[in-house]
Parts: structure tokens; C-alpha cells; sequence
């Protein structure tokens, strides 16, 4: 498994510092845009982007084929790409609590620390949602086309948001109202919720590249 992660940081690595660059350039940004907290979602959303580059990187190397005469089960490639891809929310979600936090310093605001946990907790579980969609799809149709396919499965949850805005506006059920009410265990419902579409996303995963076949 650590073979895998730094075979994978190797392939990121150009990747990773042009991310680095993005961090700096948006806190610059943002210290002088009045509105700026979406551009520290934008990270999130990069870095969610990494498993599916790292597939993209071993497609155009062709790297599966020479990967299956490695004695690393089919399964543990597929766990790996997941894990990189929690570390990459988990690194990102830091980093957009920091960009925020520190531009509202810089700015001379108070640090709302519950409101950039709510915004950075929405933008993770959004990204999670989209990986879960993604990667399957990748491991079945390529790299290439999984970036295409993360990309609109960012634009279907963004219209799912649009639509729960719009019922939201018409008004919510009292169950809804006291969930809404009781944020940790909103939050702990969301993270059942998380894992279990992520497993259910790693299984399909699996099953796809355990009958992949290399040319």
C-alpha cells in the first residue's frame, strides 16, 4: 500500500505543487475580495480531483498492465486510490479552514470558526459524493473520461442544491426542522451516510477492476 501512495505522489507531483501555487494565489484573492469563501471550495474541489488523475497518469502509461505482475491484489490498487482520495479532502478541508480563517485575520474580522466548519463540511461532503460517483465510472471507462464524469457530477449535485433550495424556500417539515436543529447530529448522520455510499462505491469499484482487462 505504501508502494502505491508514493507511486502515486510521484505522478502528482507537478500536480501538487501547481495546487500549491492555486493556495497562494487565492488567499491573495481573498484578502481583497469582499465575498471570497467559495474560492477555498474551489481547493476541495481540486483536490478531489486527485485519485482520478492518478488513473489518468496510469492509463497513459499503461501502468495496469504492468501493475498485475506486481504481487499486489487487484483489491488493495482500488482501496488505495480511495484512501488517496480521503487524505486529499481531509489535506484540502485544512487548507480551506486555514485560507478562510486566515484571510478573515488579515482582514481584521472576527473568526467565525462554526460558520467556516458548516461551509468547509458541506464542501467535503459534496466531494466525497462526487468521488463516490467518479470513480467507479473511472475504473471502468478511464482516467480521461473520469475527470469528465467528475465534473458532471458536480453540476448534478449543484442542481440537487438548487432543487433543495427551492423546496427549502416553500418550507420544511417539522422532522426536518428538528434534524436541522440538532447540527452534530446532523453531522453524524451525514458521515453514516458518506460511508456507506463510499463502501457501496469502493465494492462496485472493485468488482469493475477485478474484471478489467489489460491490452
Amino acid at each position: 500500500m505504501r508502494a502505491l501512495f508514493y507511486k502515486d505522489l510521484c505522478v502528482l507531483q507537478k500536480m501538487l505543487r501547481i495546487y500549491a501555487l492555486f493556495v497562494v494565489l487565492y488567499t491573495g484573492l481573498m484578502v481583497w475580495m469582499e465575498d471570497s469563501s467559495f474560492m477555498a471550495l474551489v481547493i476541495l474541489i481540486l483536490f478531489s480531483m486527485l485519485p482520478v488523475t492518478a488513473l489518468t497518469g496510469e492509463q497513459n502509461t499503461n501502468w495496469g498492465r504492468f501493475g498485475q505482475t506486481m504481487p499486489v491484489h487487484r483489491r488493495t490498487m482500488v482501496t488505495e486510490k480511495y484512501l488517496l482520495g480521503l487524505v486529499g479532502l481531509v489535506l484540502s478541508a485544512v487548507v480551506s479552514v486555514a485560507m478562510i480563517l486566515g484571510t478573515a485575520a488579515l482582514r481584521g474580522q472576527p473568526l467565525d470558526w462554526g460558520g467556516t466548519l458548516v461551509l468547509v463540511g458541506i464542501g467535503v461532503a459534496l466531494c466525497a459524493v462526487q468521488q463516490a460517483i467518479a470513480l467507479p465510472l473511472s475504473f471502468w471507462l478511464g482516467g480521461e473520461r473520469g475527470r469528465l464524469i467528475l465534473l458532471g457530477s458536480m453540476v448534478l449535485v449543484l442542481l440537487a442544491l438548487g432543487a433543495l433550495g427551492s423546496w427549502v424556500e416553500e418550507g420544511l417539515p417539522g422532522w426536518l426542522v428538528g434534524l436541522l436543529a440538532s447540527p452534530w447530529l446532523l453531522a453524524a448522520i451525514t458521515v453514516v451516510v458518506l460511508a456507506v455510499l463510499l463502501v457501496a462505491s469502493w465494492c462496485i469499484s472493485a468488482a469493475v477492476y477485478r474484471n478489467k482487462e489489460f491490452n
